[in-house]
Parts: structure tokens; sequence; C-alpha cells
């Protein structure tokens, strides 16, 4: 489980081939697959959104091997991909011809950006992982570079109120096990805290069942089924939020 339990997040990404691993993960675990299919769709929706006609200065925080920043390089004005890990690094190198990417903290040091602010933030898979005084120092950096009317997207990939997730959740605590997860009120406490607000939530993964690989097209077909319907959010395991200034 990808959750930096056991050393700190900010360090549990470093060593040394971590980022081959990472991206091997992500090419042949079927549902995490699926789900970033998903993603990429409600990301596109959210750039036909917001950025119709307008500038796009991009920052992909806590970016690992680039998935993400590759997915909106081409797509945004500008882009700025920053991770602490050079091993991750060094993956997204590979995959981004344009972008500023650079290998920094930028929760502990102001300075490695300047004064620059962004029009559009990112960042995926971070904040479950993430111990909560690492959620809260990352949730005001990222804040303090958000333009007036600029936005921040995240997700959260184990959302507390799918099924799924709150079974896997009891199953590895017998087990004495760690599985981070979030619930909505939590995700608002966080924006809240930094002088944000909830936005908008888009699910993916609506329906999940233990022990069942459904085909991907089985997926696909139920996502796009339920994803408008009102409440569907509720029970979604993977959410994509969107945050703007309070």
């Amino acid at each position: 489980m990808d959750n930096g339990v056991g050393s700190g997040y900010r360090e549990s990404h470093a060593a040394p081939g971590k980022g081959r691993q990472y991206d091997m993960h992500y090419a042949t675990d079927p549902w995490d697959g699926f789900l970033w299919e998903r993603e990429r769709y409600l990301l596109q929706r959210i750039l036909d959104r917001w950025f119709k006609g307008r500038s796009s200065e991009t920052l992909d925080f806590g970016c690992g091997t680039g998935r993400l920043s590759a997915f909106f390089e081409g797509k945004v004005s500008s882009l700025t991909a920053v991770d602490v890990s050079e091993s991750m690094l060094a993956e997204a190198r590979a995959k981004l011809n344009h972008a500023t990417v650079v290998c920094a903290d930028i929760t502990r040091d102001e300075t490695v950006l300047g004064d620059a602010t962004f029009d559009l933030i990112v960042a995926f898979r971070f904040f479950v992982n993430a111990e909560p005084r690492l959620r809260d120092d990352a949730i005001h950096a990222l804040a303090g570079r958000l333009r007036d009317d600029g936005i921040l997207v995240f997700n959260v990939h184990h959302h507390l109120g799918s099924p799924y997730v709150r079974l896997v959740r009891w199953s590895e605590s017998r087990r004495g096990q760690v599985y981070n997860a979030m619930s909505l009120k939590d995700i608002r406490r966080l924006v809240a805290a930094a002088g944000l607000r909830v936005e908008r939530v888009f699910p993916a993964g609506i329906i999940r069942i233990p022990k069942v690989k459904l085909p991907w097209a089985v997926n696909r077909m139920l996502d796009r089924a339920l994803w408008r319907v009102p409440g569907a959010h509720l029970i979604a395991e993977d959410l994509v939020v969107v945050a703007v200034r309070a």
C-alpha cells in the first residue's frame, strides 16, 4: 500500500529506483490504470470548464514520475513540476519536453519558486498519503501560490465514503495495519484551514466490488452511467476535488 506510513512521506519515495518501480505499478495494476483513465477524462473537463480562453500557468506539486505533468504539458500555458525525490524526477524528466522541473520541498523552502503564483495547481496522490502535519503544511504552501481567480485540483484516492475503502480499512485495522483514507468532512476541513473552499467534487471509481476484477469496459460503463447522478461522489473510491479561494 502506497501510504507513506512508517517513515515520513517526504522520504518514502527517495530510494534509487523508486521512480521506475512506481511507474511499473501504474502500468500494470488494472484498477489504478482504470482510475488514471477516468482522472484524465475529468481533468480535461476541468480544463475545458475553467481555462477556455484564459491563462493556465500550472504547478504540479508532488509531481512524482510526471504522469500528471505529461498529461498537462501542451494543454496549459506553462508548467512547473516539483517533487522532493530525485529518483521520481528522473522518470519525470524523461517524459517531459518543456516543463520546468524542480527538485525541492516548497513546504519548507518558500524561496525556491521565488514569488511565482499560478492559475492552476494540481496535487495528485498526495494528501491521503501524507501525514496530517504535512497535509497542513502543503495546503497552506499551495494556497499561498494560488492566484485570486485560480483553482487547486487534487485527488483523494482513498475516499472514506466508499464502501470498498471502508471494508479495506477495517480489514487492515484488524491486522494492526494503517490504511490512510479521507472523508468529505476531512477534505473540507483541510481546504478551509488554508482559506479555500470546495467548489466541485468529481467522482471516479464509483463502484468497486471486493475480489471481483471487472473488465475496464465494464468499469468505464459504470462510471459513465453514474458519475452525473446526484450523490455519486458520496460513494466513489476516488474523488477529484476543485478548490477555490473562500
